[in-house]
């Protein structure tokens, strides 16, 4: 009955602390949508996205060509926000998991994993950022377009993976609880 207590008033921490974090992470992400907004063009169809994926420095350039300085202060911009998101979906993210934390040593194992490569995904996206911004102030290499690229991939198919096992670990408690049986004490 303790350990029970326990973790209810744990989690009831770790859900006050995942709702304070979600209305700045709410505000940095519309802000980001905002500064987003100057970079969409023919070239650049999804704002910072398609710059973020560009891959090739022959596309990298077009795509800052297509923007005059103002679009290039947004997206500086948004890249300076997104320092700032980072912590914050992380932190939710592994929040999050930590809500449904398995009870077996298997899922277990599998949640360190998880949450060790969503700390691995914010770093990529870091090191991502930066290479944007040298090729944002003019170091137009293919090395900083191509880490640019690949650390991208890596982390969107990581945060993909990291939202995937929160679903799959909600769909597993919602069917214990469902099965649960609650003790009759007379």
């Amino acid at each position: 009955m303790l350990d029970i207590s326990i973790k209810s008033a744990s989690n009831l921490k770790i859900s006050v602390t995942i709702l304070k974090l979600c209305i700045p992470l709410v505000i940095v992400f519309f802000g980001m949508r905002v500064f987003d907004t100057p970079l969409k063009n023919e070239i650049s169809p999804k704002g910072i996205v398609s710059f973020e994926l560009a891959k090739d420095l022959n596309v990298a350039s077009a795509i800052l060509d297509s923007w005059d300085i103002a679009a290039r202060t947004s997206a500086g911009m948004s890249m300076g926000l997104d320092f700032l998101f980072i912590v914050l979906y992380t932190t939710v993210l592994v929040l999050l998991l930590l809500l449904t934390k398995p009870p077996t040593s298997f899922f277990q194992k599998v949640f360190r994993i998880i949450c060790g490569l969503l700390l691995f995904a914010a770093l990529c996206d870091v090191v991502e950022n930066i290479a944007l911004i040298k090729l944002l102030l003019g170091d137009l290499k293919q090395f900083w377009v191509s880490l640019a690229y690949y650390m991208a991939i890596i982390k969107f198919g990581i945060i993909l993976l990291g939202i995937a096992y929160l679903f799959l670990q909600l769909v597993v408690q919602l069917l214990y609880w469902k099965n649960a049986t609650i003790p009759n004490i007379e």
